[in-house]
Order: structure tokens, then sequence, then C-alpha cells
């Protein structure tokens, strides 16, 4: 996530410093919330193997029948 997430890391220092304007730093807000929330989501949810494997559309995934998160499946490397 390093590439774009410039404003992620600098408006609050922006904020903390006083340069950034009550509409960008609602703006901010807003999108760190609706970040955090995201985050839990793909964290806290669950599935089985042989579900992720109906739809993962090419991802390769063995037959374990552990329970990954989303987020396991956006790391793998697609092959």
């Amino acid at each position: 996530m390093r590439a774009d997430n410039a404003d992620l890391r600098l408006t609050p220092l922006g904020i903390e410093i006083g340069c950034v304007s009550d509409e960008r730093r609602a703006r901010f807000e807003n999108l760190a919330e609706r970040l955090s929330i995201d985050c839990k989501t793909i964290f806290r949810n669950l599935f089985r193997s042989h579900r992720m494997r109906q739809r993962t559309y090419g991802f390769k995934l063995n037959k374990d029948g552990i329970r990954r998160s989303a987020f396991k499946l956006i790391v793998l490397p697609s092959n």
C-alpha cells in the first residue's frame, strides 16, 4: 500500500501542524473511517477453502478445509 498512500501517511501530520483545511480534514476522516471498516471486514470474514475455490477467479488454493480471511486470498499470487 506504499505507492498511493501518501495522503494516509501525511494528512495526519498536516492536520497536526494546522495546514489542512476543514473540508480536506473531513474528507480524510471519512476516508480513514471507511478504510478501517473495510480492513476489519476482510480480516473478520472467514471462508473454508472449498467455498473460496468456487469464487477465486484462478487463484490456487489447497483443499485443506482451513478457514481463511478474504485478506489471505488477496495476498495470494495469481498464477
